[in-house]
C-alpha cells in the first residue's frame, strides 16, 4: 500500500462527479495513464464512493487491466521463439475475463491432472496410452463437451474449463495437449475446419483424437470422411500440426463470435485487437 498515492488518487477521484464531461474524461484518462499501480487504491476508493463515482472507477479499473493485458500479450507474441508457449498463452487469454486469476493455481491443477496417469502411460503402446488418458479425463474426472451451451464464452477460458470440466473442441484439446506435454507424449493439435482435433504420431503410429467426444479415436480416412460429410474440401494442410499461434487465434475468434452473439461489442473489439497482435506481433 502506498499512502501517498492513495491520498492523491482519493482527491482526484472526487472530480469524477464533476458535471463537466471534459473534466470527467480528463480525470479518467489521468487515472488510466497511471496504470496497474493505481488499481489497489482505486478499488479501495470504490468502496466509499457514491454510485456515480463507483461506476466511473469500475470502468477505469477495467480499462487499466485490459491495457496491461494487451501490453503483456504483445510482449508474449513478439518473443523470438519460433512458437510461443501454449500454456502461457491460454492463461493470458483467461485473464482477459478473469484478471485476478491465480495462474499458479491453474498450473498446479494441470499438474494434479497429469500426475495420477504418469505411471499408467509409461512404456505402453499408443492405443493403450490414449485409452488411459481418456479414462482418466473423461470417465474418472468427467470432462465433456458442453453441447447445451456451446457458445458460452467460459468454454474458452482455461480456468473455467478446469473448474466446470466442460468446454468445446479447442479448449478441451488445449487441456489434453497441456497434460500430454507433462507426460512427454507426441500429441499435437490439428485444426480441421469446423472441429479442432488432436493427433498422436510417432514412428509407428498415427491416430486422431476428438477431445470433444471423450477422446474418440479416428483414422485419417475417417477424418477425411468427416470433412466431406460436413461439406468441406479436403486439403493436406488440414492435417498439419497446428502451431500455438493457430490454436490461440482460433480460441480468440471463438470468443469474438461468442461476445458478438451477446452483443458485447467492447469485449469483442478488445479480443480482435489481441488477434491482430498475435498475427502481427511487431511493436507499433
Amino acid at each position: 500500500m502506498n499512502p501517498t498515492l492513495d491520498h492523491q488518487l482519493k482527491a482526484i477521484c472526487t472530480l469524477l462527479s464533476d458535471r463537466d464531461e471534459k473534466t470527467v474524461d480528463l480525470v479518467r484518462q489521468t487515472l488510466i495513464d497511471i496504470g496497474p499501480e493505481a488499481v489497489p487504491s482505486l478499488e479501495r476508493a470504490q468502496k466509499a464512493a457514491d454510485p456515480l463515482i463507483r461506476r466511473h472507477l469500475q470502468t477505469v479499473v477495467e480499462e487499466i487491466r485490459q491495457n496491461d493485458l494487451e501490453s503483456r500479450f504483445r510482449d508474449y507474441a513478439s518473443r523470438d521463439d519460433a512458437d510461443p508457449d501454449l500454456e502461457e498463452g491460454v492463461l493470458l487469454i483467461a485473464q482477459f475475463r478473469y484478471p485476478e486469476l491465480g495462474v499458479s493455481n491453474c498450473r498446479r491443477e494441470l499438474d494434479r491432472l497429469a500426475d495420477p496417469i504418469s505411471d499408467r502411460v509409461r512404456k505402453n503402446r499408443p492405443a493403450e496410452v490414449i485409452r488411459q488418458i481418456n479414462n482418466h479425463l473423461f470417465l474418472e474426472l468427467g470432462f465433456h463437451g458442453n453441447t447445451q451451451n456451446y457458445y458460452d464464452p467460459d468454454n474458452n477460458y482455461l480456468n473455467r474449463v478446469l473448474e466446470r470440466r466442460a468446454g468445446i473442441p479447442i479448449s478441451l484439446s488445449a487441456v489434453y495437449l497441456l497434460i500430454a506435454k507433462r507426460l512427454g507424449l507426441p500429441i499435437t493439435g490439428v485444426g480441421l475446419p469446423g472441429h479442432f482435433m488432436l493427433k498422436y504420431e510417432d514412428a509407428d503410429c498415427c491416430l486422431f483424437l476428438d477431445a470433444f467426444n471423450r477422446g474418440r479415436t479416428l483414422s485419417r480416412d475417417e477424418c477425411i470422411q468427416f470433412l466431406l460429410n460436413s461439406g468441406y474440401e479436403v486439403h493436406p494442410g488440414h492435417f498439419a500440426p497446428a502451431t500455438v499461434r493457430d490454436i490461440l487465434t482460433r480460441m480468440l475468434r471463438n470468443l469474438v463470435y461468442a461476445y458478438g452473439q451477446l452483443n458485447d461489442r467492447e469485449r469483442a473489439h478488445r479480443l480482435t485487437r489481441l488477434i491482430h497482435i498475435l498475427q502481427s506481433p511487431a511493436p507499433g
